[in-house]
């Protein structure tokens, strides 16, 4: 797939990605930086919801967290959700199905995405769509 036909954005967007690891449910998270290499893309990891925290304290706010569905134990992406403030949330899931993705909708999230798919056409959209809505929203 290409950039090529997707309306990227002029400024500068921050994803946070929270919990995403390469394994049998998800894609290897660097795809996402090799496709979007050389945009106003940028990604930042963090592999727990308290370094999350940490993150989304800054004062330049993160336009979309990108989070698994489940993180460890005893985190899921409501945890995420609660403490996104107005970032965008998409939820990558190895099994979403409409139940899960209205859900997520009901909720306040943005989108929910295949977590086997990182590169493909739709998260990428998803990922954009969801960067140029948090700019609306600011403006």
């Amino acid at each position: 797939m290409s950039l090529k036909d997707l309306n990227l954005p002029a400024k500068r967007v921050k994803v946070l990605c929270v919990g995403l690891r390469k394994n049998d449910r998800c894609d290897d998270p660097s795809l996402l930086l090799k496709f979007f290499e050389g945009t106003r893309f940028g990604f930042v990891f963090v592999e727990t919801l308290e370094k999350a925290k940490k993150k989304l304290a800054n004062k330049i706010p993160f336009a979309v967290i990108l989070t698994e569905r489940y993180i460890g134990r005893e985190v899921s992406w409501k945890d995420v959700l609660r403490i996104s403030g107005k970032s965008k949330v998409v939820v990558a899931y190895r099994r979403p199905s409409d139940e899960l993705w209205l859900e997520v909708l009901k909720a306040g999230g943005y989108n929910l995405i295949h977590s086997r798919d990182l590169q493909e056409r739709e998260t990428c959209r998803t990922l954009v769509m969801a960067g140029e809505d948090f700019k609306n929203a600011k403006e």
